[in-house]
C-alpha cells in the first residue's frame, strides 16, 4: 500500500507536476507584469517559498490517500489507470481558462475559490466507497487546483528578477519536497492513526495556512478593477497561446522540451515501482526507495545547482543533459541489471532536474518579452500534457513489450529533441 501511495503521488506532477509542481509543474494567470512584480517585491522569498509548500502539500497528501484508499476499496487496475491520470485531464484543461479567470477577477479571489472547492471535495470524500466516484471527486479536484497555482506560478517567474537566476529551482523544489516526500510522509502515517474518513477530513483541513498566506502574499500590488475587466476576445485564451506559440519559435522549443521532461519524470513515477517489484522482484520498501532516489536528486538539483546552466551555456547544456537523460533511460530499460537500475534513477534525478531549472529560467526570459500569462499558459499546458502523453504511451508499449519498453521509446525523443534545440540554438538571445 505504501508503494501504491508513493507511485501514485509522483504521477502528479511538477508536475509537477507538476508539475509538477513538478512538477508537477506551472498553471497561467495574466496578472500584468508590473503588478506580479510589485506583489512579489513586497513579500520576502521565505514567506513566498512557505506558500508554495503548502501548495505542495495538498496534492501530496490527497494523491497518496487516495492511491491507498483505491488499493483498500479493491479497485481494478484499469479504476487505479484512470485515478492515476484524471487529474492532468483538469490540470491541462484549465491551464488555459485559468489564466482568463484570473484576470477578470483577480489572483487572491481565483486561489480562494479554487482552494475552497478542492476542500469541500476532499471533505465529502470521507463519504465515498466506490472506485467510481472516488475518480469523479479527483476529478473534480484536477479542474480547482490550477486556479490555485496559476498566479503563484506566474509570480515565481517574477521573483527571479528579485532572487536570480541561481534560485530558479526553488519555488519549484519547495513546492516538490511538500508533494513528493512531505505530503506521502504524512499521509502513510494518517491513514493507520485516523482511518479514511478522518484523514480526508485532514486532507481538507492542510488548505487552510495557504488560505490564510494567500491574500498577503498575491493582494500586495494587485490589479486595479480596471485591470480585471475582460480582456479583448481571444486575447488569453486557446487562441492568443496558439497564436503565440506560432509567432514565438523560442517558445515552440521550450514547450515541446518541457513536455517530453515532464513526461519522462511522470512516466518514470508510473512505472518504476512495478518494474522493480515483477521485473527485479524488489520488496515494496525497497522499489518505493527508487521513487525517493529519483525525487530527492531532482529536488536537490533544483535548490542547489541552478547556476550550472548557466555556467554551462546553451549549446554543452544540451548535450550533457541529453547524455544524461539517455544514459539513463538506457540503465532503466534493462541494461546494468539491478546496479544499473539505480545509477539510472540518480542520472534521470540529475539530468531531468537540470533540464528544469534550464526550462524555469528560458520561461522566465520569455515571460519578460512577450506576454507573461501567455507563456506561462502555454508551459502548464505542455507540463500537463506531458504526464498524458506518456501514460498513453507506456500502457500500450505495456501490453505490446513490456513496462519498460516505455523507457527505450523515450531514448530516440530525447535525443532527437536535444539536436532539434541544437540546431536552433542561435535563437538562443530570445530564450
Amino acid at each position: 500500500m505504501r508503494v501504491l501511495a508513493a507511485s501514485r503521488t509522483v504521477r502528479l506532477c511538477d508536475v509537477s507536476s507538476q508539475a509538477l509542481i513538478s512538477a508537477a509543474p506551472g498553471h497561467g494567470t495574466d496578472l500584468s507584469a508590473a503588478a506580479v512584480r510589485q506583489a512579489t517585491t513586497h513579500v520576502a522569498l521565505p514567506v513566498f517559498l512557505l506558500l508554495s509548500l503548502f501548495g505542495g502539500l495538498n496534492p501530496g497528501l490527497a494523491r497518496t490517500v487516495s492511491a491507498l484508499f483505491a488499493v483498500e476499496i479493491h479497485a481494478s487496475p484499469g479504476e487505479l489507470g484512470l485515478l492515476g491520470s484524471c487529474q492532468s485531464i483538469g490540470f491541462a484543461a484549465m491551464a488555459l481558462p485559468a489564466g482568463v479567470l484570473a484576470r477578470r477577477f483577480g489572483p487572491v479571489r481565483m486561489f480562494l475559490l479554487g482552494s475552497v472547492v478542492a476542500a469541500l471535495v476532499y471533505v465529502a470524500m470521507g463519504f465515498v466507497s466506490t472506485p467510481l466516484w472516488l475518480i469523479v471527486g479527483m476529478t473534480v479536484t484536477g479542474f480547482a487546483m490550477p486556479l490555485r497555482f496559476g498566479a503563484m506560478n506566474l509570480a515565481s517567474m517574477r521573483r527571479l528578477e528579485i532572487d536570480g537566476p541561481a534560485r530558479a529551482g526553488w519555488y519549484r523544489a519547495s513546492h516538490q519536497v511538500a508533494m513528493f516526500l512531505i505530503g506521502p510522509t504524512l499521509a502513510v502515517a494518517l491513514v493507520p492513526a485516523f482511518g479514511y474518513q478522518h484523514s480526508w477530513w485532514l486532507v481538507a483541513a492542510s488548505f487552510l495556512p495557504a488560505i490564510a498566506l494567500a491574500p498577503r502574499i498575491l493582494s500586495s500590488g494587485a490589479p486595479s478593477p480596471a485591470a480585471r475587466e475582460p480582456a479583448p476576445p481571444g486575447r488569453l485564451g486557446l487562441r492568443h497561446a496558439l497564436g503565440l506559440l506560432a509567432a514565438v519559435p523560442a517558445l515552440r522549443r521550450l514547450s515541446a522540451a518541457e513536455l517530453l521532461n515532464s513526461g519522462t519524470v511522470i512516466g518514470f513515477s508510473a512505472f518504476i515501482i512495478a518494474i522493480a517489484m515483477r521485473v527485479y522482484h524488489f520488496t515494496p520498501a525497497v522499489a518505493a526507495a527508487l521513487l525517493s532516489l529519483q525525487a530527492g536528486v531532482y529536488v536537490g538539483v533544483l535548490f542547489l545547482l541552478g547556476w550550472i546552466p548557466g555556467r554551462l551555456g546553451r549549446a554543452r547544456q544540451l548535450v550533457v543533459t541529453a547524455l544524461l537523460v539517455s544514459v539513463a533511460l538506457v540503465l532503466l530499460a534493462g541494461a546494468g541489471g539491478v546496479p544499473g537500475l539505480w545509477f539510472g534513477t540518480a542520472l534521470l534525478g540529475l539530468g531531468a532536474g537540470l533540464v528544469q531549472v534550464d526550462h524555469l529560467q528560458r520561461s522566465a526570459r520569455l515571460s519578460r518579452r512577450h506576454d507573461a500569462g501567455g507563456v506561462a499558459g502555454v508551459m502548464a499546458l505542455s507540463s500537463s500534457s506531458g504526464g498524458l502523453v506518456t501514460g498513453l504511451i507506456g500502457g500500450a508499449l505495456g501490453e505490446m513489450a513490456g513496462m519498460q519498453a516505455l523507457f527505450i521509446a523515450l531514448i530516440p525523443m530525447t535525443l532527437g529533441l536535444a539536436w532539434w534545440q541544437w540546431h536552433a540554438r542561435s535563437a538562443v538571445s530570445d530564450e
